[in-house]
């Protein structure tokens, strides 16, 4: 007796294995559409320049690196007001003399001490993949931005978020590698700072600098640090020596290779280049 069976399909079951294919192809194609426009819809309003018809709030946040004991590496309430009002002070007289408006750009509200003894995550590199770079950065970002909410700040609130993460100098060698960063993404930014080895004036321009590189200005020096010519220079039809320090080259060069650190926003200015990017300049044709 032949035990064997000759199994066939019938028309109507192959029939709704290919209905069932169909409908899965079809349901996978609209889970990365969805997908695809929500990315697009992220990426379009952060790219975006911002309208300037109001004033933007800007979360800064202080991140201790230590415990509640290291209350003393925070900034005291004086400097705090001091950081504060000589950034609003600082783009409200650059909207006057750039944009030649009377509109004030930003209001500054400080918020923590948050204490942290855990480092934040390292940021990718250049040669990291893309998936290793989007998940470096979101986790660089998340950790901070949970710093925001344990001050019991509603994060919503605010248009710019920026953490100032104050860690200790016997610490230098943790964060020689880690450069402060603004970027457009979420309009985030982080300024490191060792507690005690830098002025309030050389910080209050490196959180304008970051500030600017959410709102889409870029860097104007090289890889070597040394402003780029012309678009980091204020005057570049005087060349040398410079006036003032373009704020996102943050430094004065004074003659071939040697340059100056922006130490104040008195010496500090948005230059031609960065005004385009950021809208307050149409671009010259």
């Amino acid at each position: 007796m032949d035990l064997t069976e000759n199994h066939k399909t019938s028309p109507s079951g192959h029939q709704n294995r290919q209905h069932w294919t169909r409908y899965r192809q079809i349901f996978s194609f609209c889970v990365l559409l969805i997908v695809i426009l929500i990315a697009a819809r992220v990426y379009y309003r952060d790219q975006r320049k911002l309208d300037w018809d109001r004033t933007y709030n800007v979360a800064l946040v202080q991140v201790i690196n230590g415990n509640k004991s290291d209350t003393a590496r925070a900034l005291s309430p004086f400097g705090k007001e001091l950081i504060q009002q000589s950034l609003e002070k600082w783009f409200e007289n650059e909207a006057k003399r750039v944009y030649q408006s009377n509109m004030k750009p930003f209001r500054f509200q400080l918020l923590g001490p948050v204490f942290n003894e855990q480092t934040p995550p390292a940021l990718p590199t250049e040669n990291d993949g893309f998936w290793t770079k989007y998940k470096q950065t979101s986790a660089f970002i998340n950790y901070f931005n949970e710093k925001l909410t344990q001050t019991g700040a509603n994060p919503d609130q605010f248009d710019i978020k920026l953490y100032l993460y104050i860690y200790p100098p016997d610490k230098g060698l943790d964060y020689e590698k880690q450069h402060s960063v603004g970027t457009t993404r979420g309009r985030f930014g982080v300024v490191f700072l060792p507690i005690g080895k830098q002025s309030a004036g050389r910080t209050t321009c490196l959180i304008a600098h970051e500030i600017l590189h959410t709102v889409r200005a870029s860097d104007k020096y090289d890889d070597n640090r040394l402003t780029i010519f012309p678009d980091g220079y204020f005057e570049p039809e005087k060349r040398y020596p410079q006036q003032f320090a373009e704020i996102m080259a943050l430094a004065i060069p004074t003659e071939n290779g040697k340059e100056k650190d922006a130490d104040s926003l008195d010496i500090s200015r948005i230059g031609e280049k960065t005004s385009i990017e950021i809208g307050w300049k149409k671009p010259t044709q």
